[in-house]
């Protein structure tokens, strides 16, 4: 899916004057990730909160999150694998 790029700091992504335009794919799955519930105002259902879910240590409850979250996003969850040391994460938007 292509869309306007963020930085690495979250800001619109400039170059020579105009926004750059890529795959979208990583960046949103990374948002949805990252924000808890309520921290993006058009869409406060959306976010897994994955800095704090991860110190439950619920993996089964976090990896049911994050598959429910990308397909609520329209991608195709592939696979998902959640361990102490972090997340995987293989999805792509439907065609």
């Amino acid at each position: 899916m292509k869309g306007i790029l963020l930085d690495e700091n979250g800001d619109l992504m400039v170059r020579n004057g105009s926004l750059v335009i890529g795959d979208v794919t990583q960046q949103n799955q990374r948002i949805i990730l990252y924000a808890n519930k309520g921290e993006i105002k058009e869409s406060p259902l959306v976010g897994v909160g994955l800095d704090n879910m991860l110190l439950e240590h619920d993996f089964k409850a976090i990896r049911k999150e994050i598959i429910n979250q990308m397909e609520n996003d329209g991608q195709r969850v592939k696979e998902v694998q959640v361990t102490i040391t972090g997340v995987k994460l293989n999805a792509e938007y439907r065609k």
